[in-house]
């Protein structure tokens, strides 16, 4: 039995010693120079908060990039392309990763370029209207699309951007016809909201709460499949009679795809420790943002099932990125 695992063992033995340090090795070591975080089109709030405590922590600065442009692509091509060693960060989000997969000709690809990392917050969308809109409910709301078919125009901040892909899953729940006007951002479409140019649009909710709030727009319901934490007045579009309807933006991190796992866990332990601390959640909560921690592998299985489910959505509606 013995003559058995000795050759296991000495070929064991021969690899360990042709191998080069392990992860684990590399990860004790793990960060010893500045980070990377570069930046598409997340929030600037949480890539402060981010910086700040991964420097008193950790002891290193996260300095942050801005690489605005193509939804989050050209940011996240840029990571991709950067050395696989944890230094360097796609501080990503739903409508970059949707955008990276679904374009065509994409610069990369973004589920086998990328590995993620974290999700740290998730952001419900508002369903807003114009208040001289005579909808109160969603249910009003849909029995007036009905009765006038591709007379009520919603805003997006971009074609293929996940409000936008929200609403069109939306429209096809709801067996409606309405015309799509897609803006350059979230800005200028709140903007001809509020002027009634557009009369509805799902709006991220850190940007349509002061609306609401200020009464400039009306809220009928959120898109995740919970009630908001920050507006948990607003029903859901599930509960107002579309079960299962759940659909949030989110941010996140990845990394080069052959980063070593050890390394990616270490900053997941990180990211996910930063995300449940009193302070940040408070800050996060104030700005509209819904912290989350996760696991690698759960967050990796909330990409893919993202994915899949826009890309339905973009099938149905025969939506092309260009």
């Amino acid at each position: 039995m013995n003559r058995f695992h000795a050759a296991p063992l000495a070929l064991l033995a021969t690899l360990a010693l042709a191998l080069p340090p392990t992860a684990h090795a590399q990860a004790s070591d793990f960060p010893n120079k500045p980070i990377r975080l570069i930046n598409g089109t997340s929030p600037d709030l949480l890539a402060r908060v981010l910086a700040a405590k991964i420097q008193a922590d950790w002891g290193q600065p996260l300095v942050v990039e801005s690489r605005p442009g193509a939804a989050g692509v050209i940011a996240a091509d840029a990571v991709a392309k950067s050395p696989a060693d944890g230094y360097t960060w796609f501080f990503s989000g739903s409508s970059a990763v949707v955008a990276g997969v679904f374009t065509p000709n994409p610069p990369l690809d973004m589920l086998r370029d990328l590995a993620p990392v974290n999700l740290m917050a998730t952001i419900p969308f508002v369903l807003g209207v114009n208040p001289q809109l005579p909808a109160k409910t969603l249910a009003e709301l849909v029995a007036l699309a009905k009765a006038k078919p591709g007379t009520l125009d919603y805003g997006s901040p971009g074609n293929g951007s996940t409000p936008h892909l929200a609403m069109e899953r939306f429209k096809q729940l709801a067996h409606i016809d309405m015309v799509h006007v897609p803006y350059k951002g979230v800005t200028p479409m709140v903007a001809d909201m509020i002027g009634g140019q557009v009369q509805l649009g799902f709006i991220i909710q850190q940007a349509a709460l002061p609306q609401v709030q200020g009464g400039k727009l009306r809220a009928l319901a959120v898109s995740g499949g919970k009630r908001s934490l920050a507006a948990p007045e607003i029903p859901t579009v599930a509960e107002s009679g579309y079960p299962g309807f759940d659909l949030v933006g989110w941010t996140s991190l990845h990394v080069p795809s052959k980063t070593p796992p050890a390394i990616i866990a270490k900053i997941n332990a990180e990211v996910n420790k930063i995300m449940a601390d009193p302070e940040v959640r408070k800050t996060m909560l104030t700005a509209g943002l819904e912290p989350v921690t996760m696991s690698v592998g759960e967050f990796d299985a909330f990409v893919k099932r993202d994915v899949e489910r826009y890309g339905q959505v973009m099938k149905a509606a025969n939506i092309r990125l260009d």
